[in-house]
């Protein structure tokens, strides 16, 4: 999960359909230490439409591509933005229409890892709304903020298949330079000794792979094996938990030098400080410690031995780059143990799921 500044982020769009302004900032609490510590995203808009529920889907529209370009540009994860009220302010009227919801989930816990994002959001909007391939870019931007939300330990090849159709999408904009400079499909695939049909997966594999055949054939063919049914489950969650990093970064590569012209800001999107996906999976803290009670007696007698206790933010630390590391605190425990039975805590630890290590199997 991305969080913002103290000072809230704002966008302001001016466009044919009317005005837009979107704003987006961090849930804050006070930590142990007095401190605020972020804890989940808001968004507010503000905007123009023929009525509320008109003006609804344009603002909702535009809270979802700020959140999600800034997803994009933190290269952390984020989930969809839910709406909580939306209510007219139309001028010199008595009576204004408002919509609110039943229940707004927000984050018990948040991730173990928060990250800052770059100070660069109106360059990024400027560049994909003004780009000669702007639908397809954003495709490619969408379905890679798609795979960082599957961004999770046994999500693994439904965010590889995000990103090979992220990669489907920038084919088009891949191959436009070099049809112009080969004359077109059937030039391209003279110069390269191939059948025209397969020119667009050469594309791919030459550009968009920079030549890495080996993930190129990995990531295809777990793709096709998702998609049309072929393959076990098993082989194609091996694949993508070997290739999904390495394949999210060619993607966020190459959307990064289409969007940014050489220079320092792209030396810093694609430095070691964004370099590394991160999930929005939130937290769940473990403590470890010792029953002590002879073991027939371990049981209470309706169930379970149980230790029961919240966990919640105490403060954050920098760490690596532009992530932030959240301390815990937990409450007191409230235990249903049987009687002669007590618990001695010791260790608490952070269950952080990520999409790295050894695959568990059953045996």
């Amino acid at each position: 999960m991305f969080f913002t500044k103290p000072r809230d982020v704002r966008v302001h769009f001016d466009g044919p359909d009317g005005e837009c302004a979107v704003y987006v900032g961090s849930f804050r609490v006070p930590g142990s230490d007095g401190k605020p510590v972020p804890q989940g995203i808001w968004a507010f808009g503000e905007g123009t439409g023929r009525d509320l529920r008109d003006a609804e889907d344009r603002i909702r529209q535009r809270v979802d591509d700020v959140v999600a370009v800034l997803s994009f540009l933190s290269n952390a994860a984020t989930e969809e933005p839910s709406v909580e009220m939306v209510y007219d302010i139309t001028p010199g009227k008595q009576q204004h229409e408002a919509l609110f919801s039943s229940e707004v989930d927000h984050y018990a816990t948040p991730p173990a890892t928060l990250r800052r994002p770059p100070n660069c959001l109106p360059q990024c909007l400027k560049s994909l709304i003004e780009h000669e391939s702007s639908e397809r870019l954003w495709r490619g931007v969408s379905s890679y903020v798609a795979a960082l939300r599957s961004w999770r330990k046994g999500h693994e090849p439904i965010a590889l298949a995000f990103l090979y159709m992220a990669m489907e999408a920038l084919t088009v904009i891949a191959r436009k330079p070099l049809f112009e400079q080969h004359g077109g499909v059937e030039g391209l695939a003279a110069a390269w000794d191939i059948d025209k049909k397969q020119v667009d997966g050469e594309i791919r594999k030459r550009v968009l792979f920079a030549g890495n055949v080996e993930l190129y054939r990995k990531a295809k063919l777990a793709s096709d094996s998702m998609e049309h049914g072929f393959g076990t489950m098993e082989a194609i969650a091996d694949i993508a938990e070997q290739q999904v990093e390495e394949l999210a970064e060619l993607v966020r590569t190459y959307l990064v030098h289409e969007l940014f012209p050489p220079g320092t800001l792209r030396k810093v999107l694609l430095s070691p400080a964004f370099k590394k996906p991160l999930g929005c999976v939130p937290a769940r803290l473990l403590l470890r410690g010792t029953l002590q009670g002879n073991a027939p007696e371990l049981r209470h007698p309706n169930q379970h031995p149980s230790i029961q206790f919240r966990a919640g933010p105490a403060s954050v630390q920098q760490a690596d780059g532009a992530d932030w590391e959240v301390l815990w605190d937990y409450s007191d425990m409230v235990p249903a143990l049987a009687a002669g039975v007590s618990f001695i805590p010791g260790a608490l630890e952070v269950n952080d799921w990520r999409v790295d290590g050894v695959p568990t199997k059953l045996t």
